[in-house]
């Protein structure tokens, strides 16, 4: 699944504690460092793939590091942060849906 989520939550870690790749409980907070990709080269290369491999290869310069809840029972690969600049914006790939759910539920003030 993704999720977007803003790019000072994700530097702080603002998370409830639900592991981000299985939805379980988690235990601590894993380091993960965004990548910023170019949108542009599917306008001019989107019939050749190494070309858009080439042209839109990630940087991580200047992008923000963030930390993710997870747990010690389940392997945690797959888990992706894209850094999307002018939104100012984290896109999570690979998070679970109820680490999603979790996190809505967590900043949605409540009205009580």
């Amino acid at each position: 699944m993704r999720y977007a989520t803003s790019v000072e939550r994700f530097e702080v870690g603002d998370f409830p504690m639900v592991c981000a790749r299985c939805g379980g409980t988690a235990d601590h907070h894993r380091g993960y460092r965004s990548r910023r990709s170019a949108d542009w080269p599917w306008f001019f290369f989107p019939w050749q793939l190494i070309l858009f491999l080439l042209a839109s290869w990630p940087s991580t310069g200047g992008a923000p590091v963030g930390r993710l809840p997870l747990c010690s029972r389940c392997d945690h690969r797959g888990i992706s942060a894209a850094w999307r600049k002018r939104e100012r914006a984290i896109l999570l790939r690979g998070v679970h849906p109820a680490f999603a759910a979790a996190t809505q539920r967590h900043q949605t003030p409540s009205t009580a």
